[in-house]
Formats: C-alpha cells, structure tokens, sequence
C-alpha cells in the first residue's frame, strides 16, 4: 500500500506561493521578511516537490512528475538566485567596481 505524493507537492507548492506573495505585496514590510520564503523555497517548495515528483513518477504518472519536478525546480532556483541578486541591488553590499576606485 502506498500513499498519494500530490498533496505533499500541492501543499509546499501552496505555501511557498503564498508566503513569498505575502512578501512580494508587502503585507510584511520587514527587511528580513524574505529569510524564512528562502528556507521554504530550499525544503518545502524545492526538496518536498522534487520528492512528490519523483513518487509521482514511480507511480506512472507523468504530468505530476513533470509538474512538481519543474516547480521545485523554480524554488530551488529562486532559492540560488533572490539572495544574490538583493546583494547585487545593494550598492552598501557591493564591492567597488574598478572604476569606483580613486587612483593613488
């Protein structure tokens, strides 16, 4: 007997949507707001649907598979990416390009 992997892969699909919409709205206007939308997109949305997409294709089903796998493919990616671009976007993070630089 075995269990239905879908609603591993709707739920952390639902909730990582949510709680970077919530972030993306700024409904949360804390800075640090997106941390714990990083830590869902890694676990939840990437690692838990690459999971349920794997179960899914065990199962036979091949649309399930390719649905989650893609998705926790888009939250892993985001979960690369959102840091490092918030880290490009702030001029205080950025190291001085050479043309910043005074001559001695």
């Amino acid at each position: 007997m075995s269990g239905d992997p879908a609603p591993l892969g709707l739920a952390g699909f639902a909730l990582t949507t949510l709680l970077l919409s919530i972030v993306n709205t700024n409904l949360l206007k804390e800075g640090a707001a997106i941390i714990p939308v990083l830590g869902l997109a890694a676990f939840y949305g990437g690692l838990a649907q690459f999971a349920a997409g794997l179960f899914e294709f065990r199962r036979g089903n091949t649309f399930g598979a390719t649905a989650f796998v893609s998705y926790a493919a888009f939250w892993m990616g985001y979960w690369w990416i959102a840091p490092r671009a918030r880290q490009e976007a702030d001029p205080r993070r950025r190291a001085p390009a050479q043309a910043d630089v005074d001559p001695p």
